[in-house]
């Protein structure tokens, strides 16, 4: 996962082998390298679409096989993580909308 710090990085490892005490710690909306990020665990998924409250539409990129996706996440305020959906696509149908 490139740009992400070693400790993200196992922590991932571990919710794929599902190991992960606190998944969430990991997945959502977290600050990282002086933004934000948006992580989520979507296995079996070909696309994910996060929508924010005011329309933004941002494409996650598949961090990790198993179906780990990721990408900057924009806030306006940058000490609350925003509100979000993510719109899921899988190959035998879709997309679903998770609120």
């Amino acid at each position: 996962m490139k740009g992400t710090a070693p400790t993200v990085t196992k922590a991932v490892e571990r919710i794929v082998r599902r190991e992960h005490h606190d998944p969430h710690s990991v997945l959502g909306v977290h600050r990282q390298n002086g933004g934000m990020v948006l992580r989520a665990y979507r296995p079996a998924a070909e696309k994910v679409v996060a929508r924010g409250a005011d329309g933004e539409r941002v494409e996650l990129t598949k961090s990790h096989p198993a179906g780990i996706f990721e990408a900057p996440f924009a806030s306006a305020d940058a000490d609350a993580a925003p509100p979000y959906e993510l719109e899921v696509t899988y190959a035998d149908g879709g997309p679903y909308t998770i609120r």
